[in-house]
């Protein structure tokens, strides 16, 4: 634990990771609030406008925007993808700067301009990875937790203790979605920290490493990115802070430091707990591929010189 909380002080290239970062989410968040209060509709003129929605307040959107909520929508939903790739990018130029295993040391842009060439299908591979155990994941809990709706109805429970189903979902869906969030999360530390391009090949490896590293690792991964997700409520809820009370502007502030440190500290704590020279059998461990398709086109050969047409 000790390499977690060491993740939190400041090291070379911090600073410039964080306002790029920081610059890329100001560009994206611009470009969002622009379009909403573009299709804001209101009677601005005679100053009875209302403040502008905020990026989740769906029924403020579909009002506001006078039936055209759907280009917004999309225009959000734009946006978060082209804010989300830029992200796979810093966060890959953030573990090359911040690796402690590397005797030179590597520049945020060239980290990001290595992250583009050689990461980024990777780390894109592993999301898509993610995003389908997640799908078997819900589907497995809400098909697992059916059964309780009809046995409630049949011996008469009343409607607090109906409450017990939903409360159930929800709780595994998130302690699902926390643990596949952390997988995904080692799997592209991996990738980038190894230089690894074989998905297949680096699943395995984050699960030796969550095995040897359960709390450094997983754990402490994952309870960082729910700190993160409910850091970035007030980000999404309030468009425009600064016409809002002194509270709010404040807790909107400290809401955005506290993103930015989260990433920050969860990339590091990464970088260090991997570069722990306990892990030194893990480093640079076999990215070649298993080789089973060569395995069945050679069967099949085999097949067809024994049985030839």
């Amino acid at each position: 634990m000790r390499r977690v909380l060491r993740g939190l002080l400041p090291a070379a290239g911090a600073i410039r990771l964080l306002l790029a970062r920081g610059i890329a989410l100001a560009a994206v968040s611009a470009v969002v609030f622009k379009v909403i209060q573009g299709a804001f509709v209101g009677d601005c003129g005679h100053g009875a406008c209302g403040p502008t929605p905020g990026l989740l307040d769906a029924p403020g959107l579909a009002s506001a925007t006078a039936g055209g909520s759907a280009t917004v929508i999309g225009v959000i939903a734009a946006a978060a993808a082209l804010f989300w790739l830029i992200d796979q990018l810093l966060m890959a130029a953030a573990l090359q700067t911040l690796d402690p295993r590397r005797t030179t040391k590597v520049a945020v842009w060239r980290g990001i301009r290595t992250g583009l060439t050689r990461h980024l299908l990777p780390m894109m591979r592993i999301s898509l990875l993610g995003l389908v155990l997640v799908g078997l994941w819900t589907a497995a809990v809400m098909k697992g937790t059916e059964w309780m709706g009809p046995m409630m109805a049949r011996e008469g429970w009343v409607a607090t203790d109906r409450a017990l189903q939903p409360v159930l979902r929800a709780a595994l869906l998130s302690g699902g979605f926390a643990a596949v969030g952390a997988f995904t999360f080692w799997c592209k530390v991996l990738t980038v920290t190894d230089k690894r391009r074989r998905v297949r090949r680096t699943v395995f490896h984050a699960i030796r490493l969550a095995w040897r590293r359960p709390i450094s690792g997983v754990l402490t991964s994952a309870v960082l990115a729910w700190m993160a997700t409910l850091s970035t409520l007030p980000l999404t809820t309030l468009a425009r802070p600064w016409v809002a009370d002194t509270t709010a502007t404040v807790a909107w502030a400290v809401a955005l430091v506290g993103l930015f440190v989260i990433w920050y500290w969860r990339i590091h704590a990464a970088a260090l707990v991997y570069g722990d020279e306990a892990l030194k059998d893990l480093h640079g461990r076999s990215d070649a591929p298993f080789g089973l398709w060569g395995w069945v086109k050679g069967r099949w050969r085999r097949l067809r010189g024994l049985n030839p047409a």
